[in-house]
């Protein structure tokens, strides 16, 4: 991704190049010598030109649309965070703390570690580690209940 210094140096450039290919044709070849040209393939450039906006806006559309889309994906995580952490309280004694300090450390590898690896275009690896220690907690927590209950069994008498 370009920083904010190469985008204008890169508009720059291309307006500069395309006014000096103006003034080049304009030398070479004269307006009043192009006029009757002009008559001829006005139409097709019409076209063209609807063309390309067309095929230009639904590019836009397409850009925003994903755009709105990672906005949300963003928004749905954050809340699922916020309810693991509130959630957690309701977890047998050892695994409250736990889960909140992983929700906290998840919170932290996304914003400090995953963002600026994702603005660097490198595939972050940091939150799904601290995913990963997320669901080993909630699985001992599923073991340490399945050892500590007895079985119950209920009989039927006739």
């Amino acid at each position: 991704m370009l920083n904010i210094w190469q985008s204008f140096a890169v508009i720059f450039l291309a307006v500069s190049g395309s006014l000096s290919f103006m003034w080049a044709l304009n030398w070479i070849w004269p307006w009043e010598k192009r006029r009757a040209h002009n008559d001829l393939i006005g139409w097709q450039l019409n076209i063209l030109g609807t063309t390309y906006a067309v095929i230009l806006g639904f590019m836009l559309y397409a850009v925003w649309n994903n755009y709105g889309v990672a906005n949300l994906n963003t928004d749905n995580e954050a809340n699922a965070l916020g309810n693991i952490y509130l959630l957690a309280e309701g977890l047998p004694a050892p695994q409250p703390a736990q889960m909140q300090a992983l929700a906290r450390s998840y919170a932290d590898a996304v914003i400090n570690q995953d963002f600026p690896q994702m603005a660097a275009d490198r595939v972050p690896e940091a939150s799904h580690e601290v995913n990963q220690d997320m669901w080993k907690t909630l699985m001992s927590i599923k073991n340490s209940r399945q050892r500590k209950s007895p079985r119950r069994t209920v009989r039927c008498r006739n």
